[in-house]
């Protein structure tokens, strides 16, 4: 589903800019790439943020943004070992810490494994 994503709004991205999407990744210029991985996982991002439950105004995302307290529940830690929440994940985004799509797919798979085991 990710992936669905992932091209779909990377080939939209192309017809906006007029741009075929070989033109758009092309592999001599690095910081172009990263700019262009930015903003396509910026707005999977915030479709996720912004998903809204069909016939209810309950928005998923809203469990998701921020990990328990450790004080406060502690059994949560020893259960998930690498907590991983949506404000992590925007904090990544705003400082360019994905390089690649494969890094965000990993931490959203292991956001959504850690609700599934909670």
């Amino acid at each position: 589903l990710l992936n669905l994503f992932y091209n779909h709004i990377r080939r939209s991205h192309s017809y906006k800019s007029g741009q075929c999407s070989i033109e758009l990744v092309d592999e001599t210029c690095y910081y172009a790439q990263l700019a262009q991985l930015n903003l396509i996982l910026n707005e999977i991002f915030d479709l996720l943020l912004n998903y809204k439950c069909l016939y209810t105004d309950i928005y998923p995302s809203n469990a998701l943004k921020k990990c328990p307290l450790k004080r406060s529940y502690p059994m949560y830690y020893e259960i998930i070992l690498k907590p991983m929440d949506l404000t992590m994940i925007r904090n990544k985004l705003d400082n360019g810490e994905y390089f690649s799509y494969d890094f965000f797919e990993q931490d959203l798979l292991l956001l959504f494994k850690n609700a599934i085991v909670c």
